[in-house]
Parts: C-alpha cells; sequence; structure tokens
C-alpha cells in the first residue's frame, strides 16, 4: 500500500505564494512536467484531495519548498503498516470511518457510472457469462471480446486491464474470479484484492467501481459475502491509498440490503 497526504489550508497559501514567484497558473503544465505527474493529481492537490506521498513531495520541491513537511495536513496522514497486523484493529476511529466515508453502496447500472475503472469478473481463461457480459457486448460489440483470446491465460490475483472504449469509464479490469471451478469466497476475495492493487498502479485511476462480485453466475450468497467484501475494501482504504471512492453497484435487492 502507498502513504498518502493532502496540505492543510495553510500550506497551500505557502504553496500559492512560492507558485506566483515563478509566475506559474495553479495547474500549469509546466509545473505538472516538472514534478512529473499529471495535471489531474496537481488539482487534487489544490483540492486538498490526499495524493501519494511521493507525487505531494515532487509537487512541493517543483517549487522550490525547502521542507515539505510544513504543507502537508497533520491530521490526515495515512501511513502503510509494516505488518500483517490482525485486520480487526480496522474497526476503531478515525481509521474505519474515514475508510468507510470513501465507500459507496448504488443501485445503478454499473456500466453507466462516471469512474476511473470498472471491475468485470472472469475466469482465468477470460471467460464471461452473466449480465454484465450481455451489456458489455450490446454497448461494445462483439469485437471487444473477439480481441480477448489472443491474450494469455490469467492467474487468480492477475488483472487484465483494457480501455473502456465508448464507455463512461477510462478502464476496464478483468479480474478472474474462478479457475473452471465454481467461485469461491477466497477466490472473490482474491479478486478484488487484486483489482485494488492494481488501481493503485495506476497513476490516473481516483475512482474504481465493483459489480456484486460473485453473487451473479457465480452464486454465492450475498449475506455472507458482503462483509468479507467490505473488510477487504475497508482494510486497503485505511492502510493508506489513492483511491477516493470505491463504488459496488447491485441489481438484486438481495445483494444490495446485504450490505
Amino acid at each position: 500500500m502507498v502513504a498518502t497526504l493532502k496540505a492543510s489550508q495553510k500550506g497551500l497559501e505557502i504553496i500559492d505564494i512560492k507558485r506566483r514567484r515563478r509566475g506559474w497558473t495553479k495547474c500549469a503544465n509546466i509545473w505538472a512536467n516538472t514534478a512529473n505527474i499529471s495535471q489531474t493529481t496537481l488539482k487534487r492537490f489544490w483540492r486538498r484531495i490526499p495524493i501519494r506521498q511521493e507525487n505531494f513531495v515532487a509537487i512541493c520541491e517543483a517549487v522550490k519548498i525547502d521542507n515539505w513537511e510544513e504543507i502537508v495536513d497533520s491530521s490526515y496522514v495515512v501511513t502503510p503498516r509494516k505488518d500483517n497486523s490482525d485486520t480487526s484493529e480496522l474497526y476503531t476511529k478515525p481509521y474505519f470511518d474515514e475508510a468507510l466515508s470513501r465507500i459507496e453502496f448504488v443501485r445503478e447500472n454499473l456500466l453507466d457510472l462516471e469512474v476511473d475503472a470498472i471491475v468485470v469478473p472472469t475466469n482465468t481463461s477470460l471467460g464471461f457469462g452473466g449480465e454484465i457480459s450481455r451489456q458489455i457486448t450490446e454497448r461494445l460489440g462483439f469485437e471487444f471480446y473477439a480481441k480477448l483470446p489472443r491474450q494469455p491465460k490469467l492467474s487468480l490475483g492477475e488483472v487484465l486491464v483494457t480501455d473502456a472504449n465508448s464507455l463512461s469509464a477510462r478502464y476496464l479490469f478483468l479480474t478472474p474470479i474462478d479457475d473452471s471451478v465454481n467461485a469461491t469466497l477466497t477466490s472473490v476475495s482474491s479478486g478484488i484484492t487484486a483489482a485494488l492493487t492494481k488501481a493503485e498502479s495506476l497513476d490516473d485511476v481516483r475512482t474504481i467501481a465493483f459489480p456484486s462480485v460473485g453473487t451473479g453466475v457465480a452464486g454465492l450468497n450475498p449475506v455472507n459475502l458482503a462483509p468479507k467484501v467490505l473488510k477487504i475494501v475497508a482494510s486497503h482504504l485505511e492502510r493508506g491509498s489513492q483511491l477516493e471512492k470505491v463504488i459496488f453497484a447491485f441489481v438484486q435487492e438481495s445483494a444490495y440490503q446485504a450490505c
């Protein structure tokens, strides 16, 4: 996991003086290029949205801030744990509350969501089935699936990232949740963890949406699955994440109510 930081209001005032002296706008291309970040990341910095520590430091150093720590909002510092301690520690304030604030449950069509990445459950051979597969075929055409057999077989815990084409999202994360056998709580958990990890590796992914993974064709009981999934996601966010929002979109009322 990555450490994330956000600027304090006082810190922004200091940064603002420094960038004015250089004749830069708040989202100047030259600033983004000097810091080797995207303009989107720079905008998030100014909006006091948590960003990766290395990006935060680079933004400060680009305008010659001698001590970047004076820019940090000390009331919000999320650092990754250095061990695999019992995640029951997660359910304490303020970390759990902050993590939960970034998780959202909606009764909406997954493919209509305006997010950076949409997670599409599959198997290790990139075989598809169910309602999400049908809708992707309708919207993107069979050509989308025709390209997939050329991809190497995935393993559980891997994710194939593709362009979302005409959908509102930026990417589709094709995420195996089974390997030629029925999905299990373990394999679904592995898939969700893999998708979250992949999101952290892409600088332009700040929002990600999941379907009710494992409760469709896989047939897992949402009442048993939902608490485990929530704990995985909240634990991931609590340990330090660039993700601002994790959305779960539901079609089935039973799965929605289970959360």
